[in-house]
């Protein structure tokens, strides 16, 4: 019950700067909507994080060879 939950949410390299931080924070977001629904988790407990297309795993290539910068990353600190 005292664990933090920091979600990370990530996007491929295309697009803008803005919209790939607003894409990445909406998708830390349903995570952090999904663990409060699912799980009851306290929502002051989750920390939510867009990281755009800062990080990418895979810098190069077309639509689906980036398909892996498409993600969320989580870490649960206690």
């Amino acid at each position: 019950p005292d664990a933090v939950f920091v979600i990370e949410g990530h996007t491929d390299t295309f697009g803008g700067d803005e919209y790939n931080f607003d894409l990445s924070l909406r998708r830390a977001a349903a995570v952090k909507n999904w663990l409060i629904g699912r799980l009851q988790i306290k929502a002051e407990n989750i920390e939510v994080i867009g990281v755009g297309k800062k990080r990418p795993l895979v810098s190069a290539g077309d639509a689906d060879q980036q398909a892996i910068n498409r993600r969320v990353e989580s870490v649960v600190r206690k």
